[in-house]
């Protein structure tokens, strides 16, 4: 469903979560809805819920999950929510977390160069369009 059928079928349902959060939200700032988020506690409960229905195959879905690349005071560090700790990558050379970050992915493709199930999703500053 694209956003216009969504908000032409009425939106989210009256009284869900959702339709909690977006109203008591509106012209929030982002810092203010991550608070909501925070002192909510119905997200949490329905959360709980979900997690208890026993829908979702665990065992089938744990080749699946996010790894994310931080720097920090010139090193490079991989969380993985599967490892105890955040594993240091080693120094950025020249500043670039993206270069760096390149060389670590191509590394573990290399591991499995048949393995097409992955994607990469970048955050970074806005430095305006290459035709500017």
């Amino acid at each position: 469903m694209n956003v216009q059928e969504f908000m032409i079928n009425g939106g989210f349902i009256e009284g869900s979560f959702l339709d909690k959060f977006q109203t008591s939200n509106l012209g929030a700032t982002p810092d203010d809805m991550a608070q909501y988020l925070i002192d909510d506690t119905e997200i949490e409960q329905l959360h709980e819920e979900s997690a208890l229905e026993g829908k979702s195959d665990i065992k089938s879905a744990s080749g699946s999950h996010f790894i994310t690349y931080v720097e920090k005071n010139g090193l490079v560090y991989e969380l993985d929510g599967r490892m105890p700790e955040a594993i240091c990558k080693g120094e950025i050379e020249g500043a670039n977390l993206g270069i760096k970050v390149s060389s670590i992915i191509n590394e573990y493709m290399a591991m499995d160069p048949e393995e097409i199930k992955f994607s990469i999703v970048a955050l970074a500053q806005n430095f305006g369009t290459l035709w500017d």
